[in-house]
C-alpha cells in the first residue's frame, strides 16, 4: 500500500514493523514488569548458573584445543579485548550502560561477567584458528593507538599553538594556566 487507510500517511519500514510487533512487545513489557518476584529470582539464578556452566564447558574446550600453547593467543586477546572494550564504551548507548551499572541486580552482573569470560575464551579459539589475521588486526589496533597518542600529545598542541599565534585566540588568558612552562622540565 502506498498510503495508510487509517491515517493517510505513507508507511515506512519502521512504522510497519512497529505496528506488526506492538502486540508482542506490549505483552513482553507487561510480563516483565508484572513478573512474580519468585519467578524473577529463579530466572536470575538460572541465568547465573547457565553462564557458569557455559564458562566451565568453554574452559574445557579451550584446554583441549590449545593444549598448552595459549600464551601467544592470550597476549593477542588482551589487545583485542582492549579495543573491543573501547569501542563498546564509545558506541554503546549511555542509558543502557547506566542501566546495567546501576539497576541490574548483582546476580545478573555476575552472570554478565561470566559471559564476558566465555567471550574471552571464544576469542582465544578464534585467535588460535586465524592466528595471522588476529595478529595483523592486533597490530593495527596498536598502530592506531600509537598514532592517536602521537596526534594528541605532539601534533595537535603545536597545530593549535600555530593557529592561535596566526589568527589569535580571543580573550582566553588565564593567569592560573602554566603559560607554556612545565614544572617538571623548567
Amino acid at each position: 500500500m502506498k498510503v495508510c487507510p487509517a491515517c493517510g500517511a505513507a508507511p515506512t519500514v519502521q512504522s510497519t514493523l512497529g505496528a506488526a510487533f506492538v502486540r508482542y512487545s506490549l505483552g513482553l513489557d507487561n510480563y516483565l514488569h508484572n513478573m512474580d518476584p519468585r519467578v524473577k529470582r529463579r530466572t536470575q539464578w538460572l541465568m547465573l548458573l547457565g553462564s557458569a556452566a557455559l564458562l566451565w564447558w568453554m574452559l574445557g574446550v579451550v584446554k583441549t584445543e590449545t593444549a598448552g600453547h595459549w600464551i601467544g593467543s592470550a597476549m593477542l586477546s588482551v589487545i583485542h579485548l582492549a579495543a573491543l572494550g573501547f569501542f563498546t564504551v564509545w558506541l554503546a548507548p549511555r542509558p543502557i550502560l547506566f542501566l546495567i551499572s546501576r539497576r541490574v541486580p548483582g546476580k545478573l552482573k555476575l552472570a554478565l561477567a561470566l559471559n564476558f569470560f566465555t567471550g574471552m575464551l571464544l576469542l582465544q579459539l578464534a585467535i588460535k584458528t586465524w592466528r595471522d589475521q588476529a595478529g595483523l588486526l592486533a597490530l593495527m589496533f596498536v598502530v592506531l593507538w600509537a598514532a592517536a597518542r602521537l596526534l594528541n600529545r605532539l601534533v595537535m598542541p603545536e597545530v593549535w599553538a600555530i593557529y592561535f599565534a596566526l589568527f589569535g585566540g580571543g580573550n582566553n588568558f588565564e593567569s592560573a594556566s602554566p603559560q607554556g612552562r612545565y614544572a617538571k622540565f623548567d
